[in-house]
């Protein structure tokens, strides 16, 4: 997990080279550097709703017009409970799960299952 941060912190620094408008307090680590602009973008839930949305045609074998109904049930909602489940595998409280990953309740509780109960 320190790895983790370390690397996190190290990229946004490296993100405050290209875009020094940048501020540790108030600008979200969700960010990347756009080259082709050499900007600095915000990853926003679309961006992620639209990756979510063609991976999972692409793994599942879904045509994009066929089967637009069962790809529209991925999205960014996807990956933030999933990443709940993995970091309640990897041991992580239920209170720091909530602040990693940002969430304003203790809903994603109810998306928590044992991985390995559910493996075997």
């Amino acid at each position: 997990m320190v790895a983790s941060l370390c690397q996190s912190l190290k990229r946004f620094a490296d993100l405050q080279r290209v875009d020094g408008r940048l501020h540790e307090h108030c600008t979200s680590l969700s960010a990347y550097h756009h080259t082709p602009t050499n900007a600095v973008r915000l990853i926003a839930s679309t961006d992620i709703d639209l990756f979510m949305r063609c991976l999972a045609a692409k793994v599942n074998y879904l045509h994009p017009v066929s089967d637009q109904v069962a790809i529209g049930k991925w999205g960014s909602h996807s990956l933030r409970v999933e990443a709940c489940v993995i970091l309640h595998a990897l041991g992580v409280s239920s209170l720091d799960s909530q602040w990693i990953l940002q969430w304003r309740s203790m809903a994603f509780v109810t998306c928590l299952r044992n991985i390995a109960l559910l493996s075997s």
